[in-house]
C-alpha cells in the first residue's frame, strides 16, 4: 500500500519510526516542509468567490419578488365543453366530469351546420367525421362544469345559465384612482358676544342655529347650509315732555240775552288741556333682531384616529327678516316737547367673510362632536 505523505498521522509515523524518544534536531522543520501550504486562503478572501455568491443572492432575491407578486392561483386552462343530451336546469343534469379526447388523428368533417345561442350552442351534424362512430342527427348542448363549491362561492345557482365565454375583468387602476367622497350633515349651535367700543354701552350676547351639508373629497370639502342668527343690543330714548293733568272750560266770550225776566248773560267756553311742568326722561330699550344666513365654505380636514381637525373659510350672506324695538311708554295725551333716539343702526343685508378652525371627535360611525371657534 502506498503511503500518502500528505496525511499528518502517516507523516509522523514515517518520520519517527527510526528515532528514539528524543528526536534529533531539525526533525520539526522537515515535518513542516512535508505538510501542504495554506497559500490559497479562505473562500471569502477570493474576489471571484465573493462575486459569485453576490450574483447568486441577487438572482434569488429577484425570483422571490416575482413569486410574491404573482397572482394567486394557477392560470386557467381552456376546458372542453361537455356534451349531454339532457336539457340543463336541474342539478342532476349538470355533468361533473370532463371527457378526455381520444388519441385518434384529427380529421375535419366535410360539412357541418348548426345554430349558436348566447348561453348554449345547438349544433346539428349532417355527416360524421372519419374514423368515428356514426350517430343520427342529434342536437347537443354545452353546459359549464362548475362544482357546487364554486357555485356557492360565486353566488350562482346550479340551474342558472352563465356565459363563460366572456371573462369579467376588474379594473383596479380605475378603482385606485377614483376619488372617495362622502356627505356630511350637521346641526350647530353657536353662542356669540357683541362688543361695543363705547364704555357706557354694555356688551350683548346672541346665538345661532345652523343646518349644514358638506361634500368631502379625500381631505378637502365644500360646505353650505342655512341658519338663523338671533341677536340683540341696547338703545335708549331721551325726551322732554309735559304730563297731562286734565282739562277745564275756558270762557272766551260772554253775550247777553233779553228775556221777560230781564237780561241773561250767556258764557261761551271751550275745553283746555292742563299739563304739568316739563319733565325730562331717559328710557333704555332692549332691541332684538333676527337674520337669515347662508354660508359657503371651502376647507380641509385631517383625520387622526377618532380625532380630526379642520380649517375652512368663505363668505356668508345675511338678511334681516325680523326686528323688535320697543316704543316709549307714555300716555297718549302727554305732550312730547323733545324726542331723541339713541339706537344702534342695523343694516338689512350684509356680506361677511369668515375664517374658522375646529376639532371633531367621532362618537360612533355616524355622529361627530365638533368644537369650532368662529
Amino acid at each position: 500500500m502506498k503511503i500518502d505523505p500528505k496525511h499528518i498521522d502517516e507523516v509522523f509515523i514515517k518520520r519517527f519510526e527510526t528515532f528514539e524518544v528524543t528526536p534529533p534536531e531539525g526533525i520539526w522543520e522537515r515535518i513542516l516542509s512535508s505538510l501542504p501550504s495554506n497559500s490559497s486562503g479562505t473562500l471569502f478572501s477570493n474576489p471571484v468567490s465573493l462575486a459569485t455568491i453576490a450574483a447568486m443572492a441577487l438572482i434569488a432575491l429577484i425570483l422571490g419578488i416575482n413569486i410574491i407578486n404573482q397572482p394567486n392561483g394557477s392560470p386557467t386552462s381552456k376546458k372542453q365543453p361537455i356534451i349531454t343530451d339532457k336539457a340543463p336546469g336541474t342539478p342532476e343534469n349538470i355533468v361533473k366530469t370532463i371527457t378526455q379526447a381520444s388519441q385518434t388523428p384529427i380529421t375535419t368533417p366535410p360539412e357541418q351546420s348548426g345554430t349558436f345561442g348566447k348561453q348554449y350552442e345547438d349544433i346539428t351534424i349532417s355527416q360524421p367525421a372519419k374514423k368515428s362512430i356514426p350517430y343520427k342527427a342529434t342536437k347537443i348542448r354545452f353546459t359549464e362544469d362548475l362544482t357546487q363549491k364554486q357555485n356557492e362561492k360565486q353566488g350562482i345557482d346550479q340551474g342558472e345559465k352563465r356565459d363563460v365565454a366572456t371573462p369579467v375583468y376588474f379594473d383596479r387602476d380605475k378603482c385606485r384612482n377614483r376619488i372617495p367622497s362622502q356627505w356630511i350633515f350637521g346641526f350647530y349651535f353657536t353662542p356669540e358676544i357683541i362688543f361695543y367700543p363705547e364704555d357706557n354701552i354694555q356688551n350683548q350676547s346672541g346665538y345661532h342655529f345652523d343646518l349644514s351639508a358638506a361634500l368631502q373629497y379625500t381631505d378637502f370639502f365644500i360646505e353650505s347650509g342655512v341658519g338663523l342668527n338671533f341677536s340683540k343690543d341696547k338703545g335708549a330714548y331721551n325726551l322732554d315732555y309735559e304730563k297731562y293733568l286734565g282739562t277745564y272750560n275756558d270762557v272766551y266770550e260772554v253775550t247777553f240775552d233779553s228775556t221777560e225776566n230781564g237780561i241773561v248773560p250767556i258764557y261761551h267756553t271751550h275745553p283746555v288741556d292742563i299739563y304739568d311742568s316739563i319733565k325730562e326722561i331717559y328710557e333704555p330699550t332692549n332691541n332684538r333682531y333676527t337674520y337669515l344666513e347662508i354660508p359657503l365654505f371651502l376647507g380641509i380636514r385631517k383625520q387622526i384616529n377618532r380625532f380630526s381637525y379642520f380649517f375652512k373659510a368663505g363668505p356668508t350672506f345675511s338678511v334681516l327678516i325680523h326686528k323688535n324695538i320697543p316704543d316709549v311708554n307714555l300716555d297718549e295725551k302727554d305732550k312730547i316737547i323733545k324726542f331723541d333716539k339713541d339706537q344702534p343702526t342695523r343694516v338689512n343685508t350684509n356680506w361677511q367673510f369668515q375664517l374658522c378652525a375646529g376639532i371633531s371627535y367621532r362618537l360612533n360611525k355616524n355622529i361627530n362632536l365638533s368644537f369650532e371657534p368662529v
